[in-house]
C-alpha cells in the first residue's frame, strides 16, 4: 500500500524543535478569566411604579421627558416627581428607594465588582424612602448625598429630607444604621441608629440623635404597605424581618436620647467643676508649692494632711466630688512625650467606663501654675 504523507503542522515542528505555543495560549485563557472576574458589571436600575407627574432626563440630553414604568436610570440620568406625585425605584435585587412629591435625584453610579454592589445618588429636593438588604453579596455600599450631607449605609431601612429654601438636611432610620458626614466647614461625624434621627445645616455637623417623630413612624408604616403592593416578590418577608418595631426599639430609642441628654447637662455641670478645681489647684500650689499627688487625689482640697503651707480648704466643705453622673473625679499627674508634667481631671461619663466617647476630660498643665 501508498503510504499517504500528511503535512506536519507548524505547532508539531515547534514541539519537535523543543517549542511548544501552549504556555502562550494558557496565559491568554488566564488573562481573559481574570480581566472578566475583575471587570465592573453595571446593575439594572428600573422605575417601577409611577403615580402622577414625574420626569426623567437622561444622560447627554437637555430635554426631560415624561417618566413611565418600566424605564431604566443608566448612571447619569436624573429623576423629578411633581406636585402629589412618587415614584418607585428598584436597584436590582439590593435595594428599592421611593421618591415624594417634589422630589430631585440623580443616579451617580450602580455596579458590581468583585462581588461587591456599590451605588451612588445625588438628592437634591424633597424626601426619599429607602430600603437597602443587608448584603447577599460580600458587600453592599449605598452612597446617598445631599448638598450638605453625606450618607453611608450596607443594609437599612431610612429616609432623607433636603430642602433646598433652608439648605436643610434630615436623616432618619428605621431598621439599621446610617453614617452621617456633614459636608461643611466643620463636617462632623455622626452614627445613625434604629429609631433615631439627626438634622444637617449648612456648614454645620449633624446634631445630635433624637427619636424619630410619631409623623415619621407613621409615614414609614404608610410606606411599607405601598411597597408591598408596588414590588410585592421583593417586599416578601424583607420588610418585615428588616423591621421588627417592637416596644423594645422604642424604649432603647428613647433611653439613647436621655444618655444624649445627660451627657449635653453633664458636659456644662462639669466644665463648671473643671474651672473650680483649677481655681483651687493653682491656690494649693501658691501655698504649698506643688501639686497634689495622685495619692491625694482632689480631697487634700478639702482636708489637711499635714502638708506644710496648707491653707485651705480649697473647695467648698460640701464638696463631694462626685461628677453629674454620681460617679468620682478621677485624678491623674502624667507627662507628656517631651518631659512637661500636668495633671488631668477626668468625668467618666454617664456610663461610667473611662476612656469611652462620653468622658470629660481637663488637662492643667504645671507650667501654666507657674507662670500664674
Amino acid at each position: 500500500m501508498r503510504k499517504i504523507k500528511r503535512k506536519k503542522s507548524n505547532l508539531y515542528r515547534n514541539r519537535k524543535r523543543g517549542h511548544t505555543e501552549a504556555p502562550f495560549f494558557v496565559f491568554l485563557l488566564v488573562f481573559l478569566i481574570f480581566n472578566l472576574l475583575q471587570a465592573e458589571e453595571a446593575i439594572v436600575v428600573k422605575v417601577v411604579k409611577v403615580e402622577g407627574k414625574v420626569e426623567l432626563l437622561l444622560p447627554g440630553e437637555k430635554d426631560w421627558k415624561e417618566c413611565r414604568k418600566g424605564d431604566i436610570l443608566s448612571p447619569g440620568s436624573e429623576i423629578k416627581t411633581g406636585k402629589n406625585s412618587r415614584a418607585v425605584i428598584k436597584f436590582a435585587d439590593f435595594g428599592v428607594t421611593t421618591l415624594f412629591a417634589n422630589s430631585k435625584m440623580k443616579l451617580k453610579s450602580s455596579s458590581l465588582k468583585e462581588n461587591k454592589y456599590k451605588a451612588s445618588v445625588f438628592f437634591s429636593a424633597g424626601k426619599i424612602w429607602t430600603i437597602i438588604k443587608k448584603p447577599f453579596v460580600k458587600e453592599t455600599n449605598f452612597i446617598l448625598e445631599t448638598p450638605n450631607a453625606l450618607t453611608g449605609v450596607r443594609g437599612t431601612i431610612y429616609f432623607v429630607q433636603y430642602i433646598p429654601q433652608n439648605e436643610f438636611t434630615r436623616v432618619g432610620v428605621i431598621e439599621g444604621e446610617v453614617g452621617v458626614k456633614g459636608r461643611g466647614k466643620i463636617p462632623g461625624y455622626v452614627l445613625v441608629k434604629s429609631m433615631m434621627a439627626t438634622n444637617i445645616v449648612r456648614n454645620e455637623p449633624p446634631t445630635s440623635l433624637e427619636k424619630l417623630r410619631e409623623s415619621e413612624i407613621k409615614e414609614w408604616q404608610k410606606w411599607k404597605e405601598d411597597l408591598q403592593k408596588a414590588v410585592p416578590l421583593w417586599a416578601s418577608g424583607i420588610v418585615g424581618a428588616m423591621a421588627g418595631m417592637d416596644e423594645s426599639r422604642r424604649v432603647e430609642a428613647a433611653m439613647t436620647v436621655k444618655k444624649i441628654s445627660m451627657a449635653k447637662r453633664g458636659g456644662k455641670k462639669a466644665r463648671k467643676d473643671f474651672w473650680v478645681f483649677e481655681a483651687a489647684i493653682k491656690q494649693f500650689f501658691k501655698d504649698a508649692g506643688r501639686i497634689p499627688t495622685r495619692k491625694e487625689g482632689l480631697k487634700v482640697l478639702l482636708e489637711n494632711e499635714g502638708i506644710e503651707g496648707w491653707n485651705g480648704p480649697y473647695l467648698d466643705p460640701s464638696s463631694n466630688l462626685l461628677d453629674p453622673y454620681g460617679h468620682p473625679y478621677q485624678y491623674r499627674v502624667k507627662k507628656t512625650p517631651r518631659g512637661s508634667q500636668y495633671i488631668e481631671i477626668r468625668s467618666v461619663g454617664v456610663d461610667g467606663i473611662a476612656g469611652s466617647s462620653d468622658d470629660h476630660i481637663k488637662l492643667i498643665f504645671l507650667k501654666k501654675l507657674r507662670a500664674k
